[in-house]
């Protein structure tokens, strides 16, 4: 249960300040034009993305120094590698 309760508390703080966020964002767009909405989208995106990528990047780090990420050669041509690809991401 406290798992589920730490879970969720992102919604609390969402909940209370999602509406003046929005409020502030609309009156701020009006002003500027719709352009900033993707200024605004780019820097977020990048801003929300990049700690996730910092600690992929890490483990991938420390797991090429422990020994556990060897890369192996598939022996495909590009065009074997294309039709592999392909069918993997469920194309048909």
């Amino acid at each position: 249960m406290i798992m589920l309760t730490i879970n969720g508390t992102p919604t609390i703080a969402a909940t209370f300040a999602g509406p003046e966020i929005a409020q502030r964002f609309l009156e701020l767009n009006i002003n500027s034009g719709f352009r900033t909405c993707f200024w605004v989208f780019a820097i977020v995106l990048v801003g929300v993305s990049f700690p996730a990528f910092v600690v992929l990047l890490l483990n991938q780090i420390k797991a090429k120094r422990a020994g556990l990420l060897v890369k192996q050669r598939s022996g495909r041509t590009p065009f074997q590698s294309f039709k592999h690809y392909f069918i993997e991401f469920d194309g048909k």
